[in-house]
């Protein structure tokens, strides 16, 4: 080794703190936007769904926004409903134990109680999982919207993933399963994949 690569090498250790101060900067700087996305798929923020869909009382629409911009980009007119009948324990927004910002509506009840399809849809996701929603059932409601049914009991046989479905199709019956403290249905909004307020669209209570 000369002398030349042996001063490079013997810098490179004298200025080791500054190459690892330097690199965990870099680093918190590339997470910060993973972590910004974790929490707003994972949380429910009144502050961020005020801001992708709005009540426009003049033309009684739903007004559906551009998360990156703000724009209006779509309006939803179509009838909905709440999917079941029962009394809300948990709004969004509400600490729970397994979410510091709740991301939808508890709506607890009696299990096998129907649930219906709150607006016109195409199914996604019908199945179980063990832990998280359970058993629960994904629509995809065009706007840029997906509604979520979880906990449930059990799925109608007649669902399937592709089924183009209208909003009170019986999609399920309420139930217990994945990560739940006792019988309800989680009805979650997501718009652009970010959890939303249920009552942006729907107006009283569901019992």
């Amino acid at each position: 080794m000369n002398v030349q690569a042996i001063k490079i090498v013997a810098t490179a250790f004298s200025m080791k703190k500054e190459i690892k101060y330097l690199f965990f900067t870099m680093l918190a700087i590339v997470m910060v936007p993973i972590f910004s996305v974790m929490i707003l798929t994972q949380a429910g923020i009144d502050l961020v769904s005020n801001a992708l869909a709005t009540f426009d009382p003049q033309n009684l629409v739903i007004d559906i926004h551009n998360p990156m911009t703000g724009e209006i980009v779509d309006h939803v007119n179509q009838s909905v409903a709440w999917p079941i009948q029962g009394i809300v324990t948990l709004e969004y927004g509400e600490h729970s134990p397994y979410q510091p910002f709740h991301t939808g509506i508890d709506i607890a009840g009696p299990t096998g109680d129907p649930i219906v399809a709150f607006m016109d849809g195409k199914v996604i996701y019908a199945d179980t999982e063990s832990w998280g929603f359970g058993r629960h059932v994904k629509i995809d409601n065009g706007h840029f919207i997906t509604s979520t049914y979880a906990h449930l009991d059990t799925i109608d046989p007649s669902i399937h993933v592709g089924d183009t479905i209208p909003a009170g199709t019986v999609i399920g019956t309420r139930g217990n399963t994945g990560w739940s403290t006792g019988p309800h249905l989680h009805f979650q909004i997501n718009i652009f994949g970010i959890p939303v307020n249920p009552r942006v669209f729907l107006t009283g209570d569901p019992s």
